[in-house]
């Protein structure tokens, strides 16, 4: 049994891993369920609270083969049994620290151990950008989502608000003006920010109310479970008002969860999102690295659309093990 000795502890190597998958949402869990048919036994390390940020929804009526609502837990929890099943090796662990260079990586964990593979495979995911009320922390409950396309349906016929600006928030206030009776639009700016189009789209929508230079500083429930109203606060004058409500959306844009990266030597762009060298492909500019999921989409945040790329990730991973043998 091999040894590794950091920081004055000795952590164990018990044996060489062909495929580490670093998350476990639905990149993560298809990339071991494709690996796992490519006929390898990947290690899939899933965190102390598995799942990834699909967790967070409570109903998801858009992902292919559900025709009922289901939730964000139990899609993540079928698609981790099922990567089992076939093969994957579930740990739940955090990654500490990587160090990606070379035919071998290594993978310290939280309890110390040390994995080596390799092969890695990152899903790490990302997480929304919270609104932070003062004295109370993140504001979340019911009534408050962070996915219009997911929750949208929800609120069909009622009044909501969308916290944001920019292309992503236009594009889900465009989307929730074709289901709620009144979309108000609070906008941290004195501006709308994106394309145009969607600019013009918004301002020329009956049912759309924008309010600028404001912000969100509360929400208030009723007995039903969902929302009475928000409380907006005008960034100049620092006047509040209440706008009736059913829903809070937020779309304050995302972060994804690449601190662990730093100094690896994988490429990020301008807002931490991993850089792939073929965007067809998964391939990092490190030989032996694939990259999956949210963590390399700073677009779209859909699990349909991680868990393919999830497919793509562990496809690509048994290509290079058969060429690299």
């Amino acid at each position: 049994m091999l040894s590794y000795i950091k920081d004055r502890e000795i952590a164990y190597i018990e044996a060489m891993e062909d495929i580490v998958i670093l998350g476990s949402g639905p990149a993560g869990c298809t990339a071991g369920i494709y690996a796992a048919r490519a006929g390898y036994s990947p290690v899939l390390l899933a965190g102390p609270l598995p799942g990834g940020l699909l967790t967070q929804t409570s109903k998801i009526e858009n992902y292919p083969g559900y025709p009922e609502a289901v939730s964000g837990f139990d899609l993540t929890d079928a698609m981790m049994r099922q990567a089992e099943a076939l093969g994957t090796r579930v740990e739940f662990h955090s990654a500490k620290k990587l160090e990606l260079q070379g035919e071998i990586k290594r993978i310290i964990l939280d309890d110390g151990s040390v994995l080596e593979s390799r092969v890695v495979i990152l899903a790490l995911g990302a997480h929304h950008k919270p609104l932070e009320i003062q004295g109370r922390g993140r504001l979340q409950g019911p009534g408050i989502s962070y996915c219009a396309t997911c929750d949208g349906a929800f609120y069909r016929g009622e009044e909501v608000v969308l916290a944001g600006n920019g292309s992503a928030a236009l594009n889900e206030a465009l989307f929730l003006s074709t289901l709620a009776r009144c979309v108000k639009l609070v906008v941290p700016g004195e501006a709308l920010k994106g394309p145009q189009v969607l600019r013009q789209r918004l301002e020329s929508a009956a049912n759309v109310e924008i309010h600028l230079g404001s912000r969100v500083v509360d929400a208030v429930q009723a007995e039903d479970g969902k929302l009475k109203h928000v409380l907006v606060q005008d960034l100049v004058s620092g006047e509040r008002k209440e706008l009736p409500c059913r829903g809070l959306f937020l779309a304050l844009g995302f972060d994804p969860d690449t601190g662990l990266l730093e100094g690896t030597g994988i490429d990020l762009d301008d807002d931490g999102y991993i850089k792939l060298e073929d965007r067809d492909r998964t391939l990092t500019g490190i030989p032996g690295v694939f990259a999956a999921g949210d963590c390399t989409d700073p677009r779209y945040k859909q699990a349909v659309i991680a868990a393919g790329t999830g497919a793509k990730a562990g496809m690509d991973a048994a290509e290079f093990l058969r060429n690299h043998s």
